[in-house]
């Protein structure tokens, strides 16, 4: 994913050809070292459907995000102690 140039390279590999999407994915990984810029990941899903469920913040997902934190805060929220600057 190369986010300055807006564009996204997916390669599909079938459970025979991990040994390639590894060399690919090590490839991927050495350009970006050397300033070609971007991000990769290599994953691994029975079902192209189960990417978003699996990787939320490739889809820029918040949902689970704004879950969590209010499962955390739980229904009565934060209290905050006021505070002076001086």
């Amino acid at each position: 994913m190369d986010i300055e140039r807006r564009e996204l390279r997916i390669t599909p590999y079938s459970n025979d050809e991990m040994t390639f999407a590894n060399d690919d994915y090590a490839h991927q990984e050495q350009q970006i070292r050397e300033g070609y810029g971007g991000y990769a990941v290599l994953v691994s899903v029975e079902d192209v459907r189960a990417l978003r469920g699996a990787f939320p913040n490739f889809y820029a997902d918040t949902e689970r995000f704004v879950f969590s934190i209010r499962s955390f805060i739980g229904e009565r929220g934060i209290d905050f102690a006021p505070i002076s600057i001086r």
